[in-house]
């Protein structure tokens, strides 16, 4: 009677393995052994025949075609000299089958996709990964070795080990033997012997065997490889971890490469990594893996984000400093959950300034405003009628006199798409280094405008070449030289996933990776199931199976995508509370969550956004999801977005920067001689002229008179550049000085976005103008809490086709054809009630196939206000 080789416990509450499922609540290994039909269809004798017993365990049988069930069979995990030598070749076999495999139906689309992960996952590399736990070598008698495939099961947990056969043989259960630990069988508890075959079992002498171990294990403890750490992460979602990698050679020849290294998440819903960097933030709850890699070494890493719960601790780290005036010091809020070492939890935590008069903080950079004394609270968010856990920091802030700039980058020759580590330090008289690493007072420019960009502490190079930059704070100014060079060609060509699993409407972002500079080209086999946003993102956008080819340079890579339909319960903007500075940009995103449990980020353009910032005070770029501060706000502002029956809304604040002034100096704005004429009259641009983060001009007050007011410039657009010259990716120093030397007179070009983020084109008049629409008059009518009527009279300078649009862009009216200097009434009806009662819609005008929008404001006033 045939014997199976081991056995396997997929209890629920099993300490080792856990079912796979190739659909949520359907096991893979199923009871009429359909599943397994199938892979041995596909992969012949080397798939292990299971046979469930009772409820909770599965036993693994040997079958082969011509002698059916195998009786007396020696078998044991496979290790990494079994897989490199003589069962090299079966073992590869199974990579190259899976390549050239026709699925025939979705149950046949499901089962490859599994197995081809799990091969790819287990073949990545095998100085890491699970490979024992699935992969055996089995034999009768004195025959060669053969190789073994076992498979529905997978690690119930992510903690290094070794797997191994239990001994006795009314057990056989296969389990890990966890490092530091006895080799005792969880289901039996007998403690499990080591089997010897051939010249092994021969071996009798003590001395021999104790030199060929310990030659063995030291040969094993300084393979070349690469370390990682840390080896395993479990945080919660939010957790920041910073990854260092170690390559491992000979003896003790060792090198971190942390900065040269390529990481790739294998599941970016779960965690993404910066661009460039190994630093990674946990996203939501889930299990994956993460890969480093360097040259021709690769290491997995397990990264589980789970919904921890409060720590048992919170830490700030440093717990104290010393700052100056506008300089700065980055906290983290550290977690102790009482195993393992803290877990960055600083993305979590909120906060807060005891004193905001002496410092400003913000996502953990605290700045010095004035001299004092004063504490940084981080608070962990409480749970329900429970306390917030709090950390807290002293700072003290004096008046220091800055001598001088040092300014460093790690390492200095960067490679394009590679981020480094950016240090600004200001020195005073006794060489006392203070970080000036996201100040207000710093500003930073580059040489060739555009070659890199910085994100607090990171710097990523953009295009190759010899680079210079220049960092000033207020009369200090320093200039560093350095090198960005094209893509690393010690960088592989890696795309993750290979098999992508999407919901209809579900946004997500290819992980892409190669040598050169080459840029990212995806292609789909069916746009109406999988669309292509740009570069590397894409959107799922109806059930369905489809290819996505993705191209770097000349290398190429297929990912298989499956779309399944989905309900969508609740829908969510996170952060739901943002804050952030006039100048600088933050990203959103929104989320569903549906009714199976998943957490998606829901595309872009599937989404109708109900209510924005008023464009004053922040622009929202709906293509990047990118938030734009423009100027501190006077109440928080809405934020509203609905797909389908679901709405989500979250609030905007705007504050101002520290120390930099919110508007441009006086002196910039009446340079001479930016006037445009005697007959205009008008000496400067206007009163509020925002520098942005984006390197253009945000126009928030334009003075009646003024060639901006003459031209139609809406406020709330952004200046991107004037007579040829782009203000884009300039510093605030270039742009004064062009304007200051190149008067803007009648005839200057301007381009510019509008708060719909069109581009413009158009030239001030030369002579005393009209706006291009004035409204004269407001009528509302049919006045209820949530919706009313409204007439609006315009009046029209030019003769065009015009008609009136709401703030997202929607048609309210008809198109009609009118002017020149006609005043026309526009009717709107049902539109929306607002809390502020304050509202904006657009003109439209078309003239010759030119598009231009101009945005009208109102406020609905009852009778009594």
């Amino acid at each position: 009677m045939a014997a199976r080789v081991f056995r396997v416990h997929l209890a629920t509450a099993a300490r080792d393995y856990q079912p796979r499922a190739t659909e949520p609540g359907l096991a893979m290994l199923d009871r009429n052994s359909a599943n397994y039909t199938i892979l041995r269809k596909w992969f012949g004798d080397v798939v292990a025949e299971p046979e469930w017993e009772g409820e909770e365990l599965v036993g693994f049988y040997v079958r082969e075609e011509k002698r059916g069930r195998l009786e007396q069979v020696d078998c044991e995990p496979v290790n990494k000299w079994d897989l490199t030598g003589h069962l090299k070749e079966p073992f590869e076999a199974i990579g190259a089958r899976l390549r050239k495999i026709q699925p025939e139906s979705t149950t046949e689309q499901t089962l490859l996709r599994i197995v081809g992960e799990q091969y790819r996952t287990l073949s990545s590399d095998l100085e890491a990964s699970d490979y024992d736990s699935f992969f055996f070598k089995y034999r009768e008698g004195k025959e060669p070795w053969k190789l073994l495939f076992a498979w529905g099961y997978q690690r119930g947990d992510m903690q290094p080990g070794r797997a191994l056969i239990c001994s006795d043989a009314n057990c056989g259960q296969l389990y890990v033997h966890r490092q530091k630990t006895k080799a005792i069988c969880p289901g039996c508890q007998v403690p499990t012997k080591r089997k010897k075959y051939g010249a092994a079992a021969r071996l009798k002498t003590p001395a021999l065997l104790l030199l060929l171990l310990l030659l063995a294990l030291f040969l094993y403890a300084y393979r070349p490889r690469l370390e990682v750490t840390p080896a395993f992460f479990t945080g919660p979602p939010g957790s920041r971890v910073e990854f260092q990698v170690q390559e491992r050679k000979w003896y003790f020849f060792d090198q971190d490469v942390t900065h040269q290294a390529q990481a790739v998440s294998q599941d970016q819903r779960v965690v993404e990594f910066a661009p460039g960097s190994t630093v990674a933030r946990a996203k939501s709850a889930g299990q994956t893996v993460v890969t480093l890699r360097y040259g021709d070494r690769v290491r997995d890493v397990g990264f589980a984000v789970v919904e921890h719960g409060p720590p048992n601790a919170l830490a700030i780290d440093p717990g104290s400093a010393n700052l100056g005036i506008g300089s700065t010091v980055s906290l983290r809020a550290l977690g102790d959950y009482g195993q393992g070492d803290p877990i960055d939890l600083s993305e979590v935590v909120t906060w807060q300034a005891e004193d905001a008069g002496i410092l400003y903080v913000h996502d953990g950079l605290v700045e010095g405003v004035a001299e004092g004394k004063s504490k940084v609270v981080a608070r962990f968010p409480a749970a329900d009628g429970a306390e917030p856990i709090e950390a807290v920091c002293e700072i003290s802030v004096a008046r220091v006199d800055y001598q001088s700039l040092e300014v460093a980058i790690d390492p200095i020759t960067l490679p394009v798409g590679d981020a480094g580590v950016l240090t600004i330090d200001a020195l005073d008289g006794a060489g006392t280094r203070y970080s000036m690493t996201g100040s207000s007072l710093l500003e930073i420019e580059f040489e060739p405008r555009g070659a890199a960009h910085v994100d607090g502490d990171s710097i990523l190079g953009k295009t190759s070449g010899g680079t210079k930059l220049l960092a000033q704070v207020g009369e200090l100014s320093k200039a560093y030289e350095f090198m960005i060079v094209g893509g690393d060609s010690n960088v592989a060509f890696f795309v993750a996933p290979q098999n992508l699993k999407l919901r209809v409407h579900e946004y997500y972002t290819l992980d892409v990776a190669g040598p050169g500079d080459a840029p990212v080209e995806v292609t789909s086999s069916d746009p109406h199931v999988v669309e292509v946003i740009g570069g590397a993102e894409v959107a799922g956008r109806a059930a369905g199976t489809a290819e996505l080819t993705v191209r770097k340079g000349s290398d190429e890579a297929v990912v298989q995508v499956e779309v399944v339909e989905s309900v969508i319960e609740r829908l969510a903007i996170e952060p739901a509370s943002i804050t952030l500075q006039a100048g600088k940009i933050t990203p959103i995103r929104v989320v569903g969550y549906t009714e199976d449990g998943a957490a998606i980020e829901v595309a872009p353009s599937e989404l109708t956004w109900v209510k924005q910032p008023t464009i004053e005070y922040a622009d929202l770029n709906r293509d990047t999801w990118e938030l734009f501060g423009i100027q501190a706000t006077p109440a928080p502002q809405e934020l509203r977005v609905r797909l389908g029956d679901q709405e989500a809304i979250a609030t905007v604040e705007v504050i101002r920067s520290p120390l930099a002034s919110e508007l441009l100096a006086d002196e910039f704005l009446v340079y001479p001689p930016i006037g445009v004429g005697a007959r205009v009259g008008a000496t400067y641009l206007g009163d509020g002229l925002t520098f942005g983060a984006r390197g253009g001009l945000v126009v928030n007050d334009i003075i009646e008179g003024t060639p901006l007011a003459l031209a139609g410039i809406p406020s709330g657009s952004i200046i991107t550049g004037v007579d040829g010259i782009m203000f884009e990716g300039s510093g605030i120093g270039p742009v004064k000085e062009y304007l200051s030397r190149n008067p803007i007179m009648p005839g200057s070009v301007f381009q510019y976005r509008d708060a719909g983020g069109e581009l413009h084109v158009l030239r001030l008049p030369q002579a005393q103008g009209f706006a291009p629409v004035t409204l004269r008059g407001i009528e509302t009518a049919n006045v209820g809490p949530d919706q009313f009527d409204v007439v609006l009279s315009i009046e029209l300078r030019e003769e065009a086709d015009y008609r009136l649009l709401d703030a997202n862009g929607n048609p309210l009216s008809e198109t009609r054809h009118s002017g020149p200097f006609v005043t026309e009434s526009f009717a709107a009806a049902g539109l929306p009630r607002t809390g502020s009662d304050e509202y904006k819609v657009f003109v439209e005008r078309s003239i010759g196939g030119e598009v231009r929008r101009f945005e009208i404001a109102f406020e609905l006033k009852l009778r009594g206000q």
